[in-house]
């Protein structure tokens, strides 16, 4: 078993639908083994799974990187969504929008060769509010 500390990160790709269970369980077991609450183990499941299945159904594929992070001013588990065209944007900016109030925090940037949306669970949540 990994130390609680440093898990190590896992690259997942979306491309049916079986692949947003997969992704689903991995986040999940992530946010438990790094000591997220339920809710927040929930929270960060549906957001994932909201991006991904919206991409999906869109047409594209996405690249997810989840990975425990010591992003300052708070640790967090991070998923890194990398979404192959910024123009997929337009057809799902509801579901994006959606899965960000889920999450404490969440950065979109949109680059030549794709958009990196970037979430964040903190850890030792109990002390942060959103």
């Amino acid at each position: 078993m990994q130390p609680l500390s440093s898990p190590q990160p896992q690259n997942l790709y979306v491309n049916a639908e079986h692949d947003i269970i997969s992704l689903r369980q991995a986040v999940r077991q992530m946010a438990r083994g790094v000591g997220l609450g339920l809710p927040e183990q929930a929270r960060i499941t549906a957001a994932i799974s909201e991006i991904a299945r919206a991409f999906l159904l869109n047409g594209g594929t996405a690249r997810f990187i989840i990975q425990v992070t010591d992003h300052n001013p708070h640790p967090a588990l991070e998923v890194v969504c990398v979404l192959p065209f910024a123009a997929h944007a337009n057809q799902t900016s509801y579901s994006l929008s959606e899965a960000c109030a889920l999450v404490d925090e969440a950065n979109l940037a949109v680059l030549n060769d794709g958009m990196p949306l970037i979430l964040r669970m903190w850890l030792n949540h109990g002390s942060q509010k959103k």
